[in-house]
């Protein structure tokens, strides 16, 4: 996994980071993605940590987010991006009741 700090360019669809290193954690590996994540990584050293970021109900699955989440990127950019570098389209709970957009510009399908 390479850890970066995305900034994401919703014109061209990318996200830039700045790599600051590799690590392959397997427990994490296993965690879905939500545009609206109950978790939150942070590092500690070589030790990665997940807290979690909200409430989360008993039978709740807990998910990580890959990136973009809801609140700075529109469900359509989300979405497309999501594809192109995930191979999936979202379907958690911030796509399918389409969550607004909070941060910058919004762009509705």
């Amino acid at each position: 996994m390479l850890v970066s700090d995305p900034t994401y360019d919703p014109t061209s669809g990318s996200a830039r980071g700045y790599p600051v290193g590799n690590a392959i954690f397997p427990t994490l590996a296993l965690l879905n993605h939500s545009c609206d994540n109950n978790v939150t990584k942070y590092f500690v050293g070589s030790l990665v940590v997940a807290v979690a970021a909200r409430d989360i109900d008993v039978g709740e699955e807990v998910t990580e987010n890959y990136f973009p989440h809801y609140a700075y990127v529109s469900r359509a950019e989300r979405r497309r991006w999501l594809q192109c570098h995930y191979n999936f389209e979202c379907a958690c709970q911030a796509c399918v009741a389409d969550y607004p957009q909070i941060f910058g510009e919004t762009n509705k399908e």
